[in-house]
């Protein structure tokens, strides 16, 4: 997010709203354990569509330029 010019607040906050997170699986009346989400986001965030969107663009964007270098080295 700081790529692209997102100030650091907005970053902590959107950072607080993934940090510390719990869940358990429950199967009709069964519960597991607690356990630590270490990746992802949230399922039905409102912020997921936004962030994988920035990700891919990332993403892309560094696929891109590299491409472009290596076709440029491979004419010299």
């Amino acid at each position: 997010m700081g790529y692209y010019g997102i100030p650091a607040k907005i970053i902590r906050i959107t950072k607080g709203l993934c940090d510390n997170t719990k869940c358990a699986v429950t199967d009709g009346d069964n519960i597991s354990q607690w356990f630590a989400v270490t990746t992802g986001v949230r399922q039905g965030c409102i912020m997921s569509p936004l962030l994988f969107a920035l990700v891919i663009e990332y993403v892309m964007r560094k696929v891109t330029i590299r491409k472009q270098q290596r076709n440029f080295r491979d004419r010299c």
